[in-house]
């Protein structure tokens, strides 16, 4: 019985043993997880004010054929975009009264301005004090970086700008009326 019993210790000991010299099982699993977490950057995107935000150019002589009547005022534009550099765009409605309209004209390159082109046409124009300019009509166009340049790119910041108009023709339609005028400005990124 005693070499039993030495035999059942014997065999627990070398279970023990073995059991100590293998590596322990233990229920793993065979993938891994990582929570990943990103943000695409935001497009650039244009941003403008314009101050002030109305202008009364006052009581204006219609143009003759020997002289432009002129009106102007400063304003300002703000570029206020994420973008390094921005397209300003402006369009203008026709001149609206109670005995009709007048209607914007563009200056091209190639031509001058007309003091007085026909009957109930008026130029309503932009220019920077350097050399931008933009002559606006019914379809927004870009402040260009000179007369038939290409478009200019203002940065980000304060840009002053001479705002004005060429009045019509002698002869043209609402003497004595005031006239309403809504002038759009649009900033894009080039």
């Amino acid at each position: 019985m005693k070499k039993r019993w030495l035999g059942t210790i014997a065999a627990l000991a070398i279970a023990s043993l073995a059991a100590s010299a293998m590596p322990a099982f233990t229920q793993t699993s065979p993938t891994g997880t990582v929570e990943v977490t990103i943000t695409a950057q935001a497009p650039a995107a244009p941003c403008l004010t314009v101050t002030p935000n109305s202008v009364d150019f006052g009581t204006l002589p219609f143009s003759s054929n020997s002289a432009i009547s002129v009106g102007n005022t400063n304003i300002t534009t703000n570029f206020c975009g994420t973008a390094a550099g921005q397209n300003l765009l402006g369009s203008t409605t026709p001149a609206a009264g109670t005995s009709g309209s007048w209607t914007p004209l563009s200056y091209y390159p190639s031509q001058s301005v007309e003091p007085c082109p026909a009957p109930d046409r008026f130029y309503l124009f932009l220019f920077g004090f350097t050399t931008f300019v933009l002559y606006m009509t019914e379809d927004p166009a870009p402040v260009l970086q000179s007369s038939g340049g290409p478009p200019a790119v203002f940065p980000l910041g304060d840009k002053v700008f001479q705002f004005g108009i060429n009045m019509p023709c002698q002869g043209s339609n609402g003497p004595g009326e005031p006239k309403s005028i809504t002038a759009t400005f649009t900033a894009v990124i080039p």
